[in-house]
């Protein structure tokens, strides 16, 4: 489990159809061109009917019911599928129907069907993609544009690479022989990568080891051309082991999973987030702010649904999410409210159902 010896413990109409999309998950909702595991695209606050957070100890994930005030806890509920072969699995997206959940452990994904009730538990498979496109410690997915793109936070090498995998998906999901992982020599620039998401043309990653940041790439009709990718640090301010990623009205969201160096020896487990605009080329690198968040620890991804951003916490005795209030694009800090789920260990991926 790669990721928790990172972290020393260590992702038209509405009246005719619903439409499911990821917000990480993160990074995806709201009329979202792409969907991640703990990463989100948000447009409008359209109210989603279901929110799943994903439970590695538990080998599961709970279904929570959401209102206008945001996921009800209180109705959490874990299920963990048979058959469905989830190993450590830590995130999760949505997509046309079909969920799509990352085992961390088991180098493979778990596809199932979702209705009107939700993920349909007993038609969840797992899957491994063969060489060469094998998984390696996957962290985060996103859908987006006929592509699933997941981060593989390990590298063959073990000398601090890491990579990631693309592969087409159709209407019944993930075509597993398309399936093709790049980077792991290097190549992409990623560094033991948690989080990925697509805007526009491009695709954004971060990368959790040794404060790296985020990684830049532009997106064309064969999916990441990794020869594009660059490093897109945010001047002015820092990034703190950088994890999941959410798009909301044109700006760029990213979860810390610290607020300070692990260097520090003043450091804590509380989590930030940094904010950057987003334009035509990308991050705009000199608009980036970070900003503490007391109430998480160790947020390992950030959605949004509705009026509402979400950190989900890994850590161990304090797992579950927080939940704060969206203001002139912009998460009111004074408004953020933690919610331990009780009985599950840790908590990593988010996704929304509409």
């Amino acid at each position: 489990m790669l990721l928790i010896q990172h972290k020393n413990i260590l992702l038209k109409d509405i009246k005719h159809m619903r439409k499911i999309l990821i917000t990480l998950c993160a990074a995806i909702p709201f009329l979202a061109s792409s969907c991640n595991g703990g990463s989100n695209t948000n447009n409008t606050p359209t109210m989603p009917k279901y929110a799943y957070i994903i439970a590695p100890d538990n080998n599961g994930y709970l279904q929570c019911n959401v209102n206008s005030n945001g996921i009800e806890s209180s109705t959490c509920t874990l299920v963990t599928p048979q058959n469905a072969d989830l190993n450590w699995p830590v995130a999760i997206a949505i997509s046309n129907n079909i969920a799509y959940i990352l085992n961390n452990d088991g180098n493979s994904y778990t596809q199932c069907n979702i209705n009107s009730s939700g993920i349909e538990s007993d038609s969840c498979f797992g899957v491994s993609p063969n060489d060469p496109g094998a998984l390696l410690n996957p962290s985060s997915i996103t859908i987006s544009n006929g592509y699933a793109y997941m981060t593989d936070y390990a590298d063959p090498y073990g000398i601090g690479y890491g990579a990631y995998t693309q592969c087409k998906v159709n209407k019944n999901g993930i075509e597993s022989e398309t399936c093709l992982t790049i980077g792991n020599d290097g190549e992409s620039g990623l560094v033991n990568p948690m989080g990925v998401i697509t805007y526009q043309n491009l695709a954004f990653f971060t990368n959790s080891f040794e404060n790296n940041g985020v990684t830049q790439c532009n997106v064309n009709s064969l999916g990441i051309n990794a020869d594009s990718c660059f490093d897109a640090q945010p001047n002015g301010t820092s990034v703190y082991d950088a994890s999941g990623l959410a798009i909301y009205n044109n700006y760029l969201f990213i979860s810390n999973l610290t607020h300070k160096n692990n260097d520090d020896p003043d450091s804590t487990d509380y989590g930030s987030y940094t904010r950057c605009n987003l334009n035509s080329s990308g991050i705009d690198n000199n608009s980036c702010i970070t900003t503490s968040l007391p109430l998480t620890n160790d947020p390992h991804n950030i959605a949004f649904a509705g009026n509402y951003a979400y950190f989900v916490n890994f850590s161990v005795g304090g797992a579950g999410y927080t939940q704060c209030l969206v203001e002139n694009n912009n998460i009111n800090t004074d408004s953020c409210k933690r919610i331990v789920l009780n009985n599950i260990p840790t908590t990593t991926g988010i996704a929304f159902q509409y």
